[in-house]
């Protein structure tokens, strides 16, 4: 029911008149606005989640150790030369394997937040107004106001 229509509809003026018949009798409808109280779901903000991998440059020191085979030769005179002969038999190359590990775990999900709003408002209510003309004698509920 729109504002105004409330108001328009029923503002019905009727004059009864007593001649003891109940070819004359009228009934008047009184109505009430009720509250109709609900909740619309509207969204508010778009979220996005997603993963980005980041890279970054590590450096790492590493000592390698090789083994080699030396022959030393010495000089049986005071005037001789010495000689040191190495030959390489082994070495160790870098080997550089990569293994992903968790680093955390992220728990994503929507929780419903209650919240009270106070709604107030205005309502109208008909009431039956007697307009007397003269002394009438009005009777309600056997007795006489």
């Amino acid at each position: 029911m729109k504002k105004n229509e409330y108001n328009d509809n029923y503002k019905d003026n009727f004059t009864l008149i007593n001649t003891g018949e109940r070819s004359d009798l009228r009934t008047i409808k009184l109505n009430e606005e009720i509250l109709d109280v609900s909740t619309i779901r509207l969204p508010i903000n778009d979220v996005n989640i997603r993963k980005e991998t980041v890279t970054m440059n590590k450096t790492i020191t590493i000592p390698i150790t090789s083994e080699e085979l030396v022959i030393e030769t010495k000089a049986a005179s005071p005037n001789g030369q010495d000689e040191i002969m190495r030959i390489p038999l082994s070495s160790e190359t870098i080997e550089v394997i990569k293994h992903p590990t968790q680093l955390e775990k992220v728990n994503i999900y929507t929780r419903h937040v209650q919240d009270i709003e106070h709604v107030n408002e205005i309502l109208k209510r008909e009431q039956i107004r007697i307009e007397k003309t003269g002394n009438p004698t009005i009777i309600v509920n056997d007795t006489e106001l």
